[in-house]
């Protein structure tokens, strides 16, 4: 989990625990966290109960300048195909953060299906709506979309490029992926930060 005093030192200032799960809730190393004195065993020189554990936790990231975070969804679940209400959807993490001592959420939305129809840009805007205004700053909410997503030429509706146009002010910044994208895998500095070429071509960083 990279707890300050039990890990490896790194220059990372945040760290997402994943995943949350519209369907199935809290899952993986999210468990834990929504869990500790399960998994842990209790009482332990964290606390006895889940709100002193989750606390103390998180005072031994921040001290150290790292925000605690979650991450939605992930490449397994695709909450837009499946027709999932973007403002339960909302509530649901929004509320999930709050209750778990939490500084913030990742979106890693992969509705690859949803974008290709023109349907994700809607619900993913309305989702971001509803998530700020359960999650208010000081709360933090980033996106992890895939390089591909800011090229709106390959999406009828824009993708990321017209998300961001409606709500990117209430996103602190993107995670960008750039992995598992076919046959361009941006295996290169060029390909990754200049130049990248084969079917997402024009989606580096510098593109």
């Amino acid at each position: 989990m990279g707890v300050p005093g039990y890990a490896p030192e790194t220059l990372y200032n945040f760290i997402a625990l994943a995943f949350w799960s519209y369907s199935a809730g809290p899952m993986d190393i999210v468990l834990i966290w929504e869990d500790p004195v399960k998994y842990f065993g209790g009482p332990s020189k964290f606390g006895s109960t889940k709100d002193e554990v989750q606390k103390n936790l998180k005072k031994m990231y921040n001290d150290k300048g790292i925000k605690i975070m979650i991450s939605a969804f992930g490449a397994t679940e695709f909450p837009t195909t499946a027709k999932v209400d973007p403002i339960d959807c909302a509530v649901k993490l929004g509320n999930f953060v709050k209750d778990n001592n939490l500084d913030g959420v990742d979106i890693d939305w992969e509705d690859n299906s949803a974008m290709e129809a023109g349907t994700g840009e809607e619900w993913l805007i309305s989702f971001q709506t509803k998530l700020r205004e359960i999650l208010p700053s000081p709360y933090i909410i980033t996106h992890a979309p895939q390089g591909p997503y800011f090229k709106k030429e390959f999406y009828k509706n824009g993708a990321y490029v017209t998300v961001d146009q409606k709500v990117g002010s209430t996103i602190a910044f993107y995670n960008v992926q750039f992995y598992n994208q076919g046959d361009t895998k941006y295996n290169s500095f060029e390909e990754l930060f200049t130049k990248s070429t084969g079917p997402f071509s024009g989606t580096s960083v510098m593109e």
